[in-house]
């Protein structure tokens, strides 16, 4: 054993070298009969001595690199492609089983293809709680189809505004919510806010019954048909009047409907705009099918109404009522027999008086 550390280094080939002081005699290490406690101490000798820069430990932990890494990455993207498409199979199977139109969403909201099912069922849990039931849910997406693509938080938030700020009841959240479905999609903050604050600011106290308008822009809609109107010839404080009298006058296009029917009013009827200062309502009704043929009709017979009296009624009451006016049957005078709120007053005290 004491020749055995005078031998010349003696190396071995277990993918790592282990040097050892000089000897006389050389041992092959297959032959000799080392302890233990020997074979430790001359490991321990080699590395913090001279020789430490010859030993080299395999990596025995690492996992063994594949012949094959490009079929190795396309076995992996199958699998993924794989489990992609069952993912999506099991999202428009439940989309159509709440009576959403799966394929025309993918074509109008392609964020949905990205949208977890998880995130899609706690939407419509979510809206089913508020009132909106499931068989509506198909409805809904077809007017926004980007309600299922947004986040539960997100759609909270909107409910959490109508309810506490617009004081929308929640009886009537469904009413609100189908009239005008791009609320779900309005940032509360940058949108719904601000739009809530310039209606309240005009004067408009129930904003709830125009919950509608909370979508629509200051900048881009509001402020462009107070300026048309007053360029009608009306003051500021005369235009917003009309506007809170009739708030769903921010909702009509100014060249479809506001000018149009005001150069009928003026260059056909010979009214003015102190007419439009009464009775605002004046643009909600269609111009081709109420206000032409009705005044046509009074010119025939003769006959002038003012344009509450001349619109409010329903055709049967308003074509037998301005014949008994023509036929003098009936006074001038008696404009209110045309109103149907004024009759259904007046049916109302007949009736108490019974």
């Amino acid at each position: 054993m004491e020749n055995l550390f005078l031998s010349p280094p003696l190396s071995f080939n277990v993918n790592c070298h282990i040097a050892k002081p000089p000897s006389s005699n050389s041992v092959p290490f297959s032959s000799a009969k080392w302890s233990g406690r020997q074979f430790k101490s001359i490991v321990s000798y080699s590395i913090n001595n001279r020789d430490r820069d010859n030993v080299s430990i395999p990596p025995l932990l690492s996992r063994p690199e594949s012949k094959f890494p490009i079929l190795q990455q396309e076995e992996t993207q199958k699998g993924e492609e794989k489990e992609d498409e069952g993912q999506l199979k099991e999202k428009m199977l439940y989309l159509e089983s709440i009576g959403v139109d799966s394929y025309r969403l993918v074509e109008e909201n392609k964020q949905i293809s990205t949208t977890s099912l998880q995130s899609i069922v706690s939407v419509v849990k979510l809206l089913q709680s508020m009132g909106i039931e499931k068989n509506d849910i198909g409805r809904l997406v077809g007017m926004c189809p980007e309600a299922l693509t947004l986040t539960s938080r997100q759609i909270r938030a909107v409910f959490t505004f109508l309810l506490r700020e617009v004081k929308v009841q929640l009886r009537d959240i469904k009413r609100v919510i189908f009239r005008r479905p791009r609320l779900l999609a309005c940032s509360v903050k940058e949108q719904l806010r601000p739009t809530l604050y310039f209606l309240q600011r005009l004067g408009i106290v129930h904003v709830d019954k125009y919950s509608f308008l909370l979508s629509c822009s200051v900048e881009d809609k509001f402020i462009p048909r107070l300026d048309f109107i007053q360029s009608l010839g009306l003051s500021y404080d005369d235009a917003v009047s009309m506007f809170v009298r009739f708030p769903v006058m921010f909702n009509y296009s100014i060249d479809n409907n506001l000018k149009l029917k005001y150069d009928y009013l003026v260059e056909d009827m010979g009214k003015n705009i102190d007419d439009l200062k009464e009775f605002p309502q004046y643009f909600a009704y269609s111009l081709e099918k109420r206000i032409k043929p009705r005044h046509r009709f009074l010119l025939e017979n003769d006959v002038e109404l003012p344009l509450s009296v001349m619109l409010r009624a329903s055709d049967t009451i308003f074509y037998q009522r301005v014949k008994e006016l023509q036929g003098g049957s009936l006074q001038t005078d008696d404009y209110n027999l045309l109103d149907p709120l004024y009759l259904y007053k007046k049916s109302l005290r007949f009736k108490q008086s019974i």
